[in-house]
């Protein structure tokens, strides 16, 4: 017989970060970010801007691992303020990245590759921001840390797919 989930606590953990002990703030991006060290391991809280954000990041993180596609995992996360009171909903997500590598952005590669690519504060519609354009770059990538065999590109179009069957919007270059 099944009973009914009647608190978020009964289904997923929620793990606490306290705003005290942040480490960094993270500047990519409109949404309030934090960076914390929790058990030797350095973690983003991202927290949410409209009702339901952190059930899509937590619900596509657990699609993509269905598919087997390389992803950021994503697991549900209250921020709490200096009182210890829950002060914001959101996520967390363990970095991807090793501390002696550096993230370079996609939108910095196409640059890179095309130095007309992207207008100065032009956030929306780059026209340049294309298939052939992501391609040629990729092409000149490895696959995603910690996969074996394929190329770039074949990632990239798996995260495509990803994006039409969850109907996100949100592909950063």
């Amino acid at each position: 017989m099944l009973t009914a989930i009647k608190d978020l606590k009964d289904f997923y953990n929620i793990i606490e970060v306290s705003e005290k002990s942040a480490i960094e703030y993270e500047t990519v991006g409109k949404r309030k970010k934090v960076w914390f060290e929790l058990e030797n391991q350095r973690i983003m809280f991202k927290r949410n801007e409209t009702l339901g954000e952190d059930w899509a990041e937590v619900l596509a993180s657990e699609i993509a691992d269905l598919l087997d596609i390389p992803h950021a995992v994503y697991g549900f996360a209250h921020l709490l303020d200096s009182g210890e009171e829950e002060a914001e909903k959101g996520v967390i997500t363990k970095s991807f990245v090793e501390p002696n590598q550096d993230l370079t952005l996609g939108n910095t590669l196409l640059l890179d590759h095309d130095p007309d690519y992207d207008a100065p504060g032009s956030n929306y519609k780059v026209k340049r921001h294309t298939i052939d354009a992501i391609s040629g770059v990729i092409n000149d990538l490895k696959p995603p840390i910690g996969c074996e065999g394929g190329v770039a590109t074949d990632y990239y179009a798996s995260y495509l797919f990803l994006d039409v069957l969850i109907a996100n919007q949100d592909r950063h270059g």
